[in-house]
């Protein structure tokens, strides 16, 4: 499930956001973006991923939220710690490492 990310008054997309590895009933699944180079800095990937993520919780009812991200790219692993996201593990010697995030359940209105 992925979605592109089309700046204002742009008609060509600059980069993606997706949803991939759904396990519906563990409830999780991985997140990854990618992201035009000249249209770093700019705000969009973030805005995008959160945009994501409140989907996946409020839309899909997923909690746990992982991205494997290069530790190497700074970028991303800032991207992804602002959005609240923890560094957990290395993964399977790939040198990916494993950052997660946790979705909160909305709030139920009610007297």
């Amino acid at each position: 499930m992925a979605w592109g990310l089309f700046p204002s008054g742009a008609d060509v997309a600059v980069g993606v956001v997706g949803l991939h590895h759904i396990d519906r009933a563990a409830a999780c699944a991985q997140v990854a973006y990618e992201l035009d180079e000249s249209y770093s800095g700019r705000g969009l990937a973030i805005e995008a991923v959160q945009r994501v993520l409140e989907f996946a919780g409020e839309e899909m009812g997923l909690r746990r939220i992982e991205a494997r991200i290069d530790p190497d790219n700074s970028r991303s692993v800032r991207l992804a710690e602002r959005l609240g996201f923890v560094r957990e593990s290395e993964r399977d010697g790939r040198g990916d490492v494993i950052y997660a995030t946790s979705l909160s359940r909305p709030e139920s209105g009610g007297s």
